[in-house]
C-alpha cells in the first residue's frame, strides 16, 4: 500500500504555501453528514470553459459519508452481503486563499495543521449535505454538494454546541462527534510534484487506474472505465511531464478485496451528541 503521509509530506516541502487554502446508487440524503477525506486526485491542466479565462488545475476530492444512515447495504446473486458508505465528489480548480478551492482549504483545515489540501486525507468533519437541481423536465440533473445557495462551504469540525439542561439551548461548550474511520484505502495523486521520484510517481498513478469497459448500448459505444488516468493524459503539460515517463498504458490487475466490515455505528442514547443536529 502507498504510504500517502510520506508522500504528501515529501510533495508539501518542494510547495509553497498558498495561504488558506453495477446498481444504481441513491442521492445521499441532505442535511448534517460525518466525513473523512478518501481521496485528493489532481488531474493535471485544463482549458477552461471560458474561452476568455487561463487554463485552470483541475483536482477531485472524495468524501466518504460514514454516518449509518449514508450506508449502502443489501446482498448481491451469491448470497454475499454488502455494506459501504456512500460517496461525495467536489470538483474544483486549484487556487489561493480567495478561490473556492482556498476557501474549502479553510474551512477543511480547521487545527491549522495542514500546509496543503492533500495533507488532510484521513481528516474527519462535520458537514452539511445540500442537493442542486439543475435544468427542467426530463432534463434535469440533480447534484450533491456540501455548499449552500450562497456558495459557502459547509464543513468543519466534527462538533456540536451541547446542550443547556436549563435553557434546552445550545451553549457555547462544544462536543466532539466521533466520525468512523475510512472504510477505502486513502488514494492520492500528485501532479508533475517537484520532488517526487519516478518510482513514487508510478505508484501513484497505478493506484488510480480503473479496470474494466462499459458496455456499448444502442445510442453509446463502448468505453473504458478508466477514466481519471484517459483526463490526465488529455491535460495540456501532460507531454514531457513525470506521469508521461511512467505510463505504460498497460492494463493494470488490481488485486481482489474482501467485503469491508460494516463501520462501527454511533451509540444512540441520551447524550449522543448527534442528537443535537438531528441525526
Amino acid at each position: 500500500m502507498i504510504d500517502i503521509n510520506a508522500i504528501a509530506n515529501a510533495a508539501a516541502e518542494q510547495d509553497e504555501v498558498p495561504g488558506a487554502g453495477g446498481f444504481k446508487r441513491e442521492l445521499p440524503r441532505v442535511g448534517p453528514a460525518l466525513l473523512r477525506l478518501q481521496s485528493y486526485l489532481e488531474l493535471g491542466l485544463h482549458k477552461a470553459k471560458n474561452p476568455a479565462h487561463k487554463p485552470k488545475r483541475e483536482v477531485r476530492l472524495r468524501f466518504e459519508l460514514l454516518h449509518p444512515d449514508h450506508m449502502i447495504s443489501g446482498e448481491k446473486d451469491d448470497g454475499t452481503k454488502y455494506n459501504f458508505p456512500m460517496t461525495l465528489d467536489v470538483y474544483t480548480n486549484v487556487g489561493g486563499p480567495t478561490s473556492k478551492f482556498g476557501k474549502l482549504f479553510a474551512k477543511m483545515n480547521y487545527d491549522n495543521d495542514a500546509s496543503f489540501m492533500y495533507q488532510l486525507i484521513g481528516k474527519s468533519f462535520l458537514g452539511g449535505i445540500v442537493h442542486n437541481t439543475v435544468g427542467e423536465g426530463k432534463d434535469a440533473k440533480t447534484y450533491v454538494n456540501l455548499q449552500d445557495e450562497a456558495g459557502n462551504w459547509d464543513i468543519g469540525a466534527p462538533l456540536v454546541a451541547k446542550v443547556d439542561p436549563a435553557t434546552g439551548l445550545p451553549s457555547s461548550e462544544k462536543t466532539p462527534v466521533p466520525v468512523p474511520e475510512l472504510d477505502n484505502d486513502p488514494q492520492m495523486f500528485l501532479y508533475n510534484k517537484a520532488g517526487l521520484t519516478d518510482d513514487v510517481v508510478k505508484q501513484m498513478w497505478d493506484s488510480i487506474f480503473i479496470e474494466g469497459e462499459w458496455e456499448a448500448t444502442d445510442t453509446k459505444p463502448a468505453k473504458s472505465k478508466n477514466w481519471i488516468q484517459e483526463k490526465i493524459r488529455t491535460s495540456l503539460d501532460f507531454d514531457g511531464s513525470a506521469t508521461q515517463r511512467v505510463d505504460t498504458g498497460a492494463t493494470l490487475e488490481l488485486p481482489e478485496t474482501d467485503t469491508p466490515e460494516p463501520p462501527v455505528e454511533v451509540p444512540a442514547d441520551d447524550t449522543d451528541p448527534l442528537k443535537a443536529i438531528g441525526l
